[in-house]
């Protein structure tokens, strides 16, 4: 079996190259603390190469639905939000994240984006 994570951008708010990456560097942190805190699939993630996936999620109603199913299936996510400091409002979600986890298990939840 293989392993990764997935980060879901979206893609109906306007954000620089600049912020995209720092919210990626967020949700990367934040997935990678929560594995290796309370799962033991991150060894195994590390092991496999620790893949991660970017893709675009149209809006914030199709990010947060593919969490809540990521939730009732208990693959591990969660999301970045801006704090309002640059160039969003105040508590923008800005990205999602579900994983690491099994590169099946995540495919089901998020096969239907497109590469950022």
């Amino acid at each position: 079996m293989t392993f990764k994570m997935v980060l879901m951008i979206r893609g109906d708010i306007k954000m620089s190259k600049g912020k995209v990456l720092a919210q990626i560097s967020h949700a990367v942190v934040s997935a990678t603390v929560k594995a290796y805190t309370s799962t033991n699939i991150f060894y195994k993630w590390q092991a496999d190469g620790e893949k991660i996936v970017i893709l675009k999620v149209p809006n914030e109603k199709t990010l947060l639905t593919i969490m809540d199913i990521a939730t009732r299936k208990k693959v591990q996510n969660g999301f970045v939000i801006d704090a309002g400091l640059t160039e969003l409002k105040e508590e923008t979600i800005t990205i999602g994240y579900v994983g690491p986890d099994y590169d099946n298990k995540i495919d089901k939840l998020t096969g239907q984006l497109k590469l950022y």
